[in-house]
């Protein structure tokens, strides 16, 4: 069980519940968690997993929905810039980890509701939508 967030939780906080959210999610769904917060000279991928033999880099963003603030949409905070940054991460992760496979770029988009409950939802392959987004 994941702790209650109150308003008055800092984003860090935010961010570490929306990344045990996240891995619960995956997990539920197959993947394998390798490793949170992976660094490299190019910049930080919040969850590495596998499944099926392929790599997912995993941006997780979290966003809080309160009552009167209208729809909140984590994905959308996945910019350009970012989805470059990731694309940086992952020529990082091939470097150091030769022979993974294929490496995809995912988004788990977490929505806390009430400070307990979580709308979760799974981008794959983001890098994809570039010109849609």
């Amino acid at each position: 069980m994941h702790e209650r967030l109150t308003l008055g939780s800092t984003a860090r906080e935010l961010g570490m519940f929306g990344e045990e959210v996240a891995c619960s999610f995956l997990g539920e769904r197959g993947y394998e968690i390798l490793q949170r917060n992976w660094r490299c000279a190019a910049g930080e991928a919040d969850i590495v997993a596998e499944k099926d033999g392929a790599m997912a880099l995993v941006e997780v963003k979290t966003r809080r929905a309160a009552p009167g603030w209208g729809p909140c949409f984590p994905e959308e905070s996945v910019t350009a810039e970012k989805r470059n940054r990731y694309r940086r991460i992952a020529a990082c992760w091939a470097a150091r980890f030769p022979g993974s496979g294929d490496i995809r770029f995912h988004v788990v988009a977490v929505r806390v509701v009430n400070g307990s409950s979580a709308y979760v939802k799974l981008f794959e392959d983001p890098c994809m939508w570039d010109d849609a987004l």
